[in-house]
């Protein structure tokens, strides 16, 4: 009966651990890219800032990539394309934005844009 015990008690750790080592695994490959996106460069849609919010625009299309820019209550931007980011299928805009005479590209979250055309998907 001990050895019973034992063995199950071994085998359910062993299987915990294993658990526990994909689970990280999966983790880290879902963890947030910020570079390397595919973009179409073509600037041909404009939308605006969700207003009533300032409004992050990131260096990925992912909720953990810094931000590259804080944009205003309902700023006018320029629009590339859009993508969906594959891990929370959420959809994402490559975006411009001139700040202070300086232009900023990034990536903004569908849920803080407004007025925004049909799209082309990037890539």
């Amino acid at each position: 009966m001990r050895k019973r015990t034992l063995a199950a008690l071994t085998m359910s750790v062993g299987l915990l651990t294993g658990l526990t080592t994909a689970t990280a695994t999966a983790h880290a490959a879902t963890s947030a890219t910020c570079s390397g996106w595919p973009t179409t460069d073509t600037w041909e849609y404009a939308a605006r800032t969700v207003s009533g919010k300032t409004s992050p625009l990131r260096s990925g299309p992912y909720g953990a990539c810094t931000p590259v820019a804080t944009l205003p209550a309902g700023a006018r931007i320029g629009i590339d394309c859009y993508m969906t980011n594959p891990d929370y299928l959420t959809v994402w805009y490559h975006a411009s934005y001139s700040v202070a005479g300086r232009g900023v590209v990034g990536w903004i979250y569908e849920g803080n844009v407004t007025d925004v055309p049909y799209v082309f998907p990037c890539g």
